[in-house]
């Protein structure tokens, strides 16, 4: 915001003058709500967002390095908080930050904190879309609809499916749930094991594709067990993300697609699960869209508020801290032990307020 020749000037000049009022110190702070962690789990979409911190002068500084360090695998030491590192390109630097993770099209990448490995990058550890989507609903069969897709949106079907079929089986194909972006997003398709991407006002963009539940399987990432049952128990876990759930298809025309609906979008944003949302389908969405997701809210403000009591604030225990079971055939596999995994904190246990006006569910 700016003119062309000095682009981030009237921002500048707003926080300075913001500052000088207090007198106040300030930094800004880049984070994407699916690497906000401290007190809970990230949230299952990604949410880059700027936000700028102010306090007094004199007082208590808030505490970055404790709140805003998402948890990654380096592969020479395994789980570590990770250092936010800023690259030097034309419209951000180290001393200049500014802008959205992304190792190859952001402008900022996480490193691991130790000298050792030269501060290899590393890529956060995140949650997955398929958390918050709901694989019981109904949906259409590709090859089943009376009115075929859309060319675009096929095309986007088509590229997901090729990419992420995993092996042959008889006739079939072992296939992941993905989802596609009918616009915006910065990507035709992710898989569901990825957070989904960034939900808006002006609507919900987002299409799922699998294959039928009733021949999902579990497939382990790594290793060289074979897919399983979900009937069957489920092998030893670790802090790892080691299972997806998959299905067979014997063309693409037999997985089926659908696109999200507002609760599936409202739990990707970790809204609690009995949140009621006041106003039709179109408002919920808009409501939504327009939010802060609860989990960057809960760090940025326990953040604050132990910076202006003075009073620590314990963080609770997270699976990310604990030591997690290399890819095997690594170094690393033998040294670090097996750990299982805790139960993530629900987000219903937030205290929500209730307003008593004519509720509406988004269904």
């Amino acid at each position: 915001m700016g003119p062309e020749e000095a682009p981030g000037f009237a921002f500048d000049n707003w926080v300075r003058s913001v500052a000088l009022w207090g007198p106040y110190d300030y930094r800004i702070v880049y984070l994407d709500s699916c690497h906000a962690q401290a007190a809970g789990p990230g949230s299952r979409s990604r949410r880059p967002r700027m936000y700028v911190i102010f306090w007094r002068k004199g007082d208590r500084a808030p505490d970055f390095d404790k709140w805003l360090r998402p948890y990654g695998v380096c592969p020479r030491h395994g789980w570590v908080r990770l250092m936010q590192c800023f690259k030097r390109t034309r419209v951000c630097s180290p001393e200049r930050p500014w802008g959205v993770y992304g190792v190859k099209t952001g402008q900022y990448v996480y490193r691991c904190p130790r000298v050792e490995c030269r501060h290899q990058a590393v890529e956060p550890q995140v949650r997955g879309a398929a958390e918050a989507i709901d694989f019981t609903l109904p949906a259409r069969t590709i090859g089943e609809r009376s009115r075929p897709l859309v060319a675009n949106t096929m095309r986007k079907i088509r590229a997901g499916w090729e990419k992420y079929r995993q092996a042959v089986r008889g006739e079939g194909a072992v296939i992941e749930p993905y989802m596609i972006e009918l616009h915006g997003g910065g990507s035709s398709h992710r898989p569901a094991t990825a957070p989904m991407s960034t939900l808006t006002a002006g609507g919900i963009n987002h299409g799922v594709v699998y294959a039928d539940p009733a021949v999902h399987d579990l497939l382990p990432y790594y290793g060289n067990s074979s897919a399983q049952p979900v009937t069957a128990p489920m092998p030893t876990l670790t802090t790892r993300d080691r299972h997806g759930l998959i299905g067979y298809a014997v063309s693409l025309e037999e997985c089926r697609y659908r696109m999200l609906i507002p609760r599936e979008a409202a739990r990707a944003m970790e809204f609690p699960e009995d949140l009621v949302f006041l106003g039709d389908r179109d408002q919920t969405i808009e409501m939504i869209g327009n939010a802060v997701t609860t989990n960057a809210a809960r760090d940025l403000v326990g953040m604050v508020v132990e910076a202006l009591t003075g009073e620590d604030v314990s963080l609770p225990a997270n699976s990310s801290s604990l030591p997690v079971s290399a890819d095997p055939g690594t170094p690393q596999a033998a040294a670090q032990p097996t750990a299982s995994v805790p139960s993530i904190p629900a987000q219903g246990e937030l205290t929500w307020p209730r307003v008593p006006l004519r509720p509406v569910h988004p269904t």
